[in-house]
């Protein structure tokens, strides 16, 4: 695994066998993958100007105080990630609790969607398929020791994060087959997209009973862990912390979002 885990904030990186047997029985009829990924995020995370209400995300009142975390939700997020680990034996977890857990099953053999990881910098990136002009991308942007895609996409983020708009538009320049989850632990802010396809390398999300933000990039385990299920983030789209789901092209517009009635 390429990168580093700071000692400036309380993030740590771990097996997640280490934890005790999961509670919740989520995943026993799900369709094994090879490779996954997992990204929950506690819901003051997403934090205003936006909240999800039923099956829409809508803007929340400015003022209204934000909601501290509680035993409960934070015990929901643990719980999945719990029964990750049981189905997915061996997966590594990066916790920053009580803001987010992310866990993944890294495969780096697949052809079409390999997977891979990066903790550098405070900032999580984990990262599904392939940017096909990465190496464009690093000679353009003058990248160093950057040994694959979530390495990549972590620096760039670290780069441009601060400079509005223009992190948007490094993120349409990527292209190929992705979906990817940047956690960064220093803001407490997290970013999730997908290719402008959305096809091969897809990225599930909903909110559980607390209004806690799931997203995996198998739809099973995403809806089985959500009370309102979304499907999947639309292609060329984003989602992020005060944000709700948006453009790329267009990242000053918020999109309505439809909860999805999915067969199990």
């Amino acid at each position: 695994m390429s990168g580093y885990v700071s000692n400036k904030l309380p993030l740590s990186i771990f097996p997640l066998r280490s934890l005790k047997p999961a509670k919740l029985q989520i995943f026993s009829r799900i369709v094994k993958k090879k490779e996954n990924m997992l990204a929950l995020f506690e819901k003051g995370v997403a934090k205003k100007p936006v909240m999800l209400f039923g099956s829409i995300v809508t803007p929340a009142v400015t003022n209204a105080p934000e909601e501290p975390p509680t035993i409960e939700s934070v015990a929901a997020i643990e719980d999945v990630a719990r029964g990750f680990e049981v189905y997915y034996p061996n997966s590594l977890c990066i916790k920053n609790l009580p803001s987010c857990v992310m866990s993944s099953k890294l495969d780096q053999n697949s052809f079409i969607t390999p997977s891979s990881l990066v903790v550098k910098d405070d900032v999580v990136c984990l990262f599904h398929g392939r940017i096909e002009n990465r190496e464009l991308l690093q000679m353009t942007h003058v990248l160093h020791d950057v040994s694959n895609d979530a390495a990549t996409v972590s620096t760039l983020y670290s780069r441009f994060k601060s400079q509005g708009d223009e992190w948007y538009n490094v993120v349409r320049r990527f292209q190929g087959n992705f979906s990817f989850v940047i956690y960064d632990a220093w803001t407490k802010q997290f970013f999730v997209s997908t290719d402008p396809r959305g096809a091969a390398a897809q990225c599930f999300w909903g909110t559980d009973s607390h209004g806690n933000l799931v997203f995996s990039t198998n739809w099973q385990i995403s809806k089985a862990a959500s009370a309102k299920f979304y499907g999947s983030v639309t292609g060329g789209c984003f989602v992020a912390t005060g944000k709700g789901l948006r453009r790329l092209e267009s990242p000053n517009t918020q999109l309505v979002v439809k909860e999805v009635v999915a067969s199990s």
